[in-house]
């Protein structure tokens, strides 16, 4: 689970869907609050963790779009409402590039480093 929030590299599907289950996990206890929140100290704390969540949202989505061989750019397409549930549910489904690309390696094929013992 390391760089959970960077643009860089390529994760897989599992990693997909746990870091997105991580991400909106906030969301929920604001969800099945029993009455909609009556000042604005809780509207924007809602809305402050609404645009984080969205930002890991992209960022997860643009590292999996690269494990899709496409730009991260199509990430900007998950903003569209009608076309990201759909969008979302591709990017579970489909499986990734199996050899490496211009952003890494197959995830989780990453070679480690041996340690030296000085």
């Amino acid at each position: 689970m390391r760089q959970f929030a960077l643009f860089q590299g390529r994760i897989n599907r599992v990693d997909l869907v746990v870091r997105l289950l991580l991400c909106f996990s906030p969301l929920l206890p604001a969800y099945y609050l029993p009455a909609p929140p009556h000042n604005w100290l809780h509207v924007l704390l809602a809305g402050l963790v609404l645009a984080v969540c969205t930002a890991l949202a992209a960022a997860v989505a643009v590292r999996r779009l690269h494990d899709l061989y496409l730009s991260g750019w199509y990430a900007l397409a998950l903003l569209v409402p009608v076309i990201n549930l759909p969008a979302y549910v591709l990017l579970v489904l489909l499986p990734g590039t199996p050899a490496a690309n211009p952003w890494g390696p197959v995830p989780g094929t990453e070679p480690r480093l041996a340690r030296t013992g000085r």
